[in-house]
């Protein structure tokens, strides 16, 4: 099972060259959130590292939005492959972004609380291309560093016909274990491998894509 690898919150080229580098399949860029999040980046700046980018790796769009027309907006700035929705959006509004944008892949983000993910998995399945299970925290963004219970997340991916992205408290010294619990077809990390906010500490983001890999073998 070769694992993918997306590196999220990406604010400067240079740390996005050498997670490339490192070997990671996806940057994340968190531009439509609120800007106290300590890695927002101007949809401008991210459509310029976009630009810049080697082929074959994916750029996805992080936001909190829930209407359709802000997020076309951002989109339009930054040409992004992939959009990852953690905020409350409606299926019509997602349906929207489809239509307008069908080459884009649509990530859904589920918060993993309890048994009731499940059926919220199960009512996304048909409008995302993959889900995004993730650690609940005190906003949809998630980003708690904190762990949720793998287990459930196992019943999902096992459940679910799409594939499925781990999130929430990964790190090099866990990411082996929860691919080897949960078996997703991604794992997305991006306190875990952060530095002085908002850089990335390159050392981490290696050992992260390289224990991940060796689980996912």
């Amino acid at each position: 099972m070769n694992v993918r690898i997306k590196i999220c919150g990406i604010c400067s080229l240079e740390d996005a060259l050498a997670c490339s580098a490192a070997g990671a399949d996806a940057l994340g860029f968190l531009c439509g959130v609120p800007l106290s999040v300590r890695s927002y980046i101007d949809p401008g700046a991210a459509g310029e590292i976009i630009r810049q980018l080697p082929p074959y790796l994916s750029s996805v769009l992080v936001t909190t939005l829930s209407d359709a027309a802000q997020i076309q907006k951002i989109l339009d700035e930054t040409h992004v492959s992939a959009l990852q929705l953690q905020g409350p959006i409606q299926p019509a509004g997602v349906q929207s972004l489809r239509n307008s944008n069908p080459h884009l892949k649509i990530i859904k983000a589920i918060q993993v609380v309890d048994q009731n993910a499940l059926q919220e998995a199960q009512n996304w399945e048909s409008f995302a291309d993959a889900l995004l299970l993730d650690t609940k925290g005190e906003g949809p963004l998630g980003g708690t560093g904190k762990t949720h219970d793998w287990k459930l997340s196992r019943k999902i991916a096992e459940t679910l016909p799409i594939p499925v992205i781990l999130a929430g408290g990964l790190s090099p010294d866990n990411v082996a274990q929860a691919i080897e619990t949960v078996r997703p077809f991604a794992v997305d990390v991006n306190s875990g491998v952060t530095g002085q906010p908002p850089a990335k500490n390159l050392v981490k983001v290696a050992e992260f894509v390289k224990r991940a890999r060796q689980a996912g073998v």
